[in-house]
């Protein structure tokens, strides 16, 4: 148990050492990716959004018994005025009365809607490439939908509220969200890369892996690499080794001796 934890702990220390050591090229790629997904953002038409808001009216509203059971039944009316918003017959008003290009299907497709705050509420917000387009459709079908639904729906009907307006800034695609979520894509996956070609590595590069993984076979010997030595070391596993290489020591003449005086 202790050896499978050891071996556990051993293959963790490499693999943040592996990172450690080669994170200037996850970084490298992080930044490489980042940066074309920031430059395929900005080929991508820009998405704006324009909302309008109507009110239902539930005629049973004005009557004095008016309770929360007729509350409830005002707001289920309202998702039923969204049903009925998106219907080929209202759409293909609004088609007609903007004259824009689009066709049903296109149109359905621009438009969501939801109650606001669970009341009798409900905002249309249309989706398009063009914020002038956006607030056209999302007007008519404002101007449309109260004189379409009586038919429809009686006993109720349903009034503008609030008329949508051009809004120039887009919704999508979002620049930084784009090159951050490319430079985090990037760098995940050259550190999965890098972290799979070091366990499939099967090189000894050092002793100290030996005695690690082999604990109980002693180390006899280590036998350096086969270069030449300089300076007295030779090249092994990430390390050198000192060879003790000594220079023959220099022959060091004697001193010549002083004669004695008197001679001439």
């Amino acid at each position: 148990m202790n050896e499978n934890r050891n071996t556990i702990e051993i293959d963790l220390r490499r693999i943040f050492i592996v990172l450690l050591t080669r994170a200037w090229i996850i970084i490298l790629v992080a930044a490489l990716i980042g940066t074309a997904a920031y430059g395929y953002a900005r080929t991508i038409r820009p998405t704006y959004s324009a909302s309008a808001q109507l009110y239902v009216n539930n005629n049973y509203q004005d009557s004095p018994g008016y309770s929360s059971s007729q509350l409830m039944a005002a707001q289920e009316l309202a998702d039923t005025y969204i049903v009925i918003m998106r219907s080929r017959e209202v759409l293909k008003e609004v088609q007609a009365a903007t004259g824009l290009g689009y066709t049903v299907a296109d149109l359905k497709n621009m438009i969501t809607a939801s109650t606001v705050n669970d009341t009798e509420i409900f905002q249309v917000t249309v989706t398009c490439h063009d914020y002038t387009h956006a607030a056209k459709i999302a007007n008519a079908i404002a101007e449309i939908l109260p004189v379409k639904s009586p038919a429809i729906v009686e006993g109720s009907s349903v009034t503008i509220v609030d008329y949508a307006q051009e809004n120039p800034n887009k919704i999508a695609p979002s620049y930084t969200k784009y090159a951050l979520g490319g430079a985090v894509i990037g760098g995940l996956l050259t550190a999965v890369i890098l972290v799979i070609l070091e366990l499939l590595d099967t090189t000894i590069h050092s002793e100290e892996f030996l005695n690690a993984v082999y604990k109980d076979y002693p180390l006899l010997a280590v036998i350096p690499g086969t270069e030449g030595s300089k300076n007295g070391y030779y090249k092994g596993y990430y390390r050198g080794y000192y060879t003790a290489e000594k220079k023959p020591a220099e022959k060091k003449s004697a001193p010549a001796s002083k004669k004695s005086g008197g001679e001439q």
